[in-house]
């Protein structure tokens, strides 16, 4: 994993269509496609595409932040439901369980930096 270094900037139409490009893993079963961005000090950033949504799970070490691209629907983080539309953001703290039931492009920040070799990823049971 490269830590980078050099400031960026990304359009929306740049982040969607690297959303759907799922250039750093694509799982067409489970129609998720993520595409990181950058890795960099502190955090990572990268754009997903969840063509079903994603069951709840967490990550242990990492706190995330998602920021809704494209699609509406409900989201859940530790049992709180909300709607939500392109613009709003969740913010999941380590250890907090959260899910997307919809068909998303979003944009999610992890903190500190995610190693794609080793995903942070626990599923509820």
């Amino acid at each position: 994993m490269k830590i980078e270094n050099e400031p960026r900037v990304w359009t929306r139409e740049e982040l969607l269509a690297r959303a759907s490009s799922g250039e750093n893993g694509r799982n067409d079963e489970k129609g998720i496609f993520i595409s990181f961005l950058g890795h960099f000090r502190h955090g990572s950033i990268n754009v997903v595409e969840l063509k079903k949504g994603i069951p709840g799970h967490c990550h242990v070490d990492h706190d995330e932040i998602i920021q809704v691209l494209e699609g509406e629907g409900t989201a859940c983080v530790n049992g709180e439901e909300k709607y939500l539309r392109p613009g709003d953001l969740l913010f999941c703290p380590g250890g907090s369980y959260h899910s997307i039931h919809f068909p998303v492009k979003l944009l999610s920040i992890y903190l500190p930096t995610f190693d794609p070799q080793n995903p942070d990823r626990v599923f509820e049971q």
